[in-house]
């Protein structure tokens, strides 16, 4: 084969290489791109434009693009709306507005529609937020009794924006977050249980960043993953750090003595806590009567499902808390009362009760039987609109 032709090759495969197989394919003497499906006959030498172009020449076409695909899609048809702030980089207060088509026949599909800047978050800036958003989506005129349900967390400047909004939009129907509801008692049991909670807290310290135990534990346990991270914010994860250690106690145990106390001051408290017959006690307690509680909060967080399946989960929720027995979860049901009671979203358990063919329309005389029938796949929780800031 002539030297040029194996030159030719080459070149190929490393364009293969550098693009990935799913972009390129090459028989050896053809550049094929696959996502075009034609051959690459020349490779034009251009620079990318400009950030700044991009944003003058393009943005605004992107944008506005986008916005009309939104519209296009939802219409006139009865929506969700889910908010949710959070501060960026700069320390400004960010607030995100997600909506989405309401219809009985299959799951919604989330939208962002709206990511605004705001002075400072409380019930006027939120209330003032969504009227912004509904002009955005209606610039013709918004079609109030077209928003019917409302999904946010369980702030008290939301609940306070949730009244005021509810009479602007008089078929609204409010609900805090569900999976918020479950994480406040999951953060009850955190509050009740403090031998673990520091356990947990420490054994995630151990081998953070610590190579060298990391390479132990993996010696001593080579069939078992590391010990979770959990952040506390993010629901269920320091449950399942809890059924983890009780899972694998004596196996974390051994790990651990094999450490100097003198290592690292978490070490020591380890030991500590170790030697503490309450923490045993403590994580029998919380995996035998709450480990199903973290696989229904991963359950949850599914916004494709129906608004019968979630209530489904919830009860299961209840059940597991309910059945549990001892004064501890006296008071873990206490809580799980309280958020119940607090929770704004009785109306939505009458529609869902309407869905099963049971429940009394009296509560909802304001929502026709169109609007109720669209509640079918109606979102509970404000996932949604929590993802769209890591986004």
């Amino acid at each position: 084969m002539p030297k040029s032709s194996l030159r030719s090759k080459s070149r190929l495969d490393v364009l293969v290489k550098l693009f990935g197989d799913e972009t390129f394919s090459t028989d050896g003497t053809v550049l094929l791109c696959k996502v075009c499906e034609k051959a690459v006959n020349e490779i034009h030498h251009e620079s990318s434009p400009a950030s700044k172009t991009l944003r003058k020449t393009y943005l605004k076409k992107v944008y506005g693009a986008t916005i009309n695909r939104i519209r296009d899609s939802i219409g006139d048809s009865r929506i969700w709306v889910s908010m949710d702030e959070t501060t960026d980089l700069k320390g400004q207060f960010v607030v995100n507005t997600i909506v989405g088509r309401m219809d009985a026949s299959e799951p919604t599909k989330p939208y962002l529609l709206s990511s605004e800047v705001v002075d400072r978050t409380n019930h006027a800036t939120i209330a003032q937020a969504i009227c912004n958003a509904m002009s955005l989506l209606w610039p013709n005129g918004v079609v109030h009794d077209r928003v019917i349900l409302f999904v946010t967390d369980g702030a008290k400047y939301m609940k306070k924006a949730a009244g005021g909004l509810q009479i602007m939009f008089p078929k609204m129907v409010y609900i805090t977050c569900v999976v918020h509801g479950v994480h406040r008692v999951c953060e009850e049991m955190r509050k009740l249980f403090p031998e673990v909670d520091s356990f947990v807290a420490n054994a995630k310290k151990v081998f953070l960043k610590a190579p060298s135990r990391i390479q132990r534990f993996k010696e001593m346990a080579p069939d078992l993953a590391l010990p979770p991270q959990p952040v506390v914010t993010r629901w269920g994860t320091w449950l399942d750090a809890t059924c983890y250690y009780a899972d694998h106690y004596e196996r974390i145990e051994a790990v651990l003595q094999t450490f100097g106390d003198d290592e690292a001051v978490s070490i020591s408290k380890c030991s500590d806590l170790l030697s503490s017959p309450r923490l045993k006690q403590q994580l029998i307690f919380l995996s035998s009567n709450y480990r199903t509680i973290q696989e229904a909060i991963r359950k949850l967080e599914c916004t494709q499902q129906s608004m019968e399946t979630t209530f489904g989960i919830l009860d299961g929720i209840k059940a597991c808390i309910q059945a549990a027995a001892g004064p501890k979860a006296v008071q873990i049901k206490e809580k799980l009362d309280m958020v119940i009671r607090k929770n704004e979203g009785h109306r939505i358990l009458q529609v869902s009760y309407l869905l099963r063919g049971e429940g009394d329309l009296a509560s909802l005389n304001n929502l026709t039987v169109a609007d109720l029938t669209s509640f079918r796949y109606a979102p509970l929780t404000s996932v949604d609109v929590e993802r769209s800031f890591s986004r």
